[in-house]
């Protein structure tokens, strides 16, 4: 999963702190579920973007660095099941 932990400075000026995971090559409704997360290793700093076009953008770069890195840390399948 690609995990954030912040503000969401990109979509709100409301300053709660969240933790959104995305679980990659899987389709969940996880919505109101208990999960756990283990953090592997922090790709980059929260930063509010131009738009939220911006931000899509980057999420796709991020996503690929995550496939990537827990392919080689943890031997997932960068196109697997995750």
């Amino acid at each position: 999963a690609m995990t954030n932990v912040g503000t969401r400075p990109t979509v709100t000026d409301e300053r709660v702190l969240r933790i959104e995971s995305h679980i990659l090559n899987k389709t969940f409704n996880m919505y109101g579920k208990t999960i756990r997360v283990r953090p592997v290793e922090r790709l980059r700093p929260e930063r509010a973007f131009a738009g939220v076009d911006a931000l899509r953008a980057q999420l796709s770069k991020d996503r690929e660095q995550v496939a990537t890195l827990l392919a080689q840390k943890m031997g997932v399948y960068k196109h697997g099941a995750l």
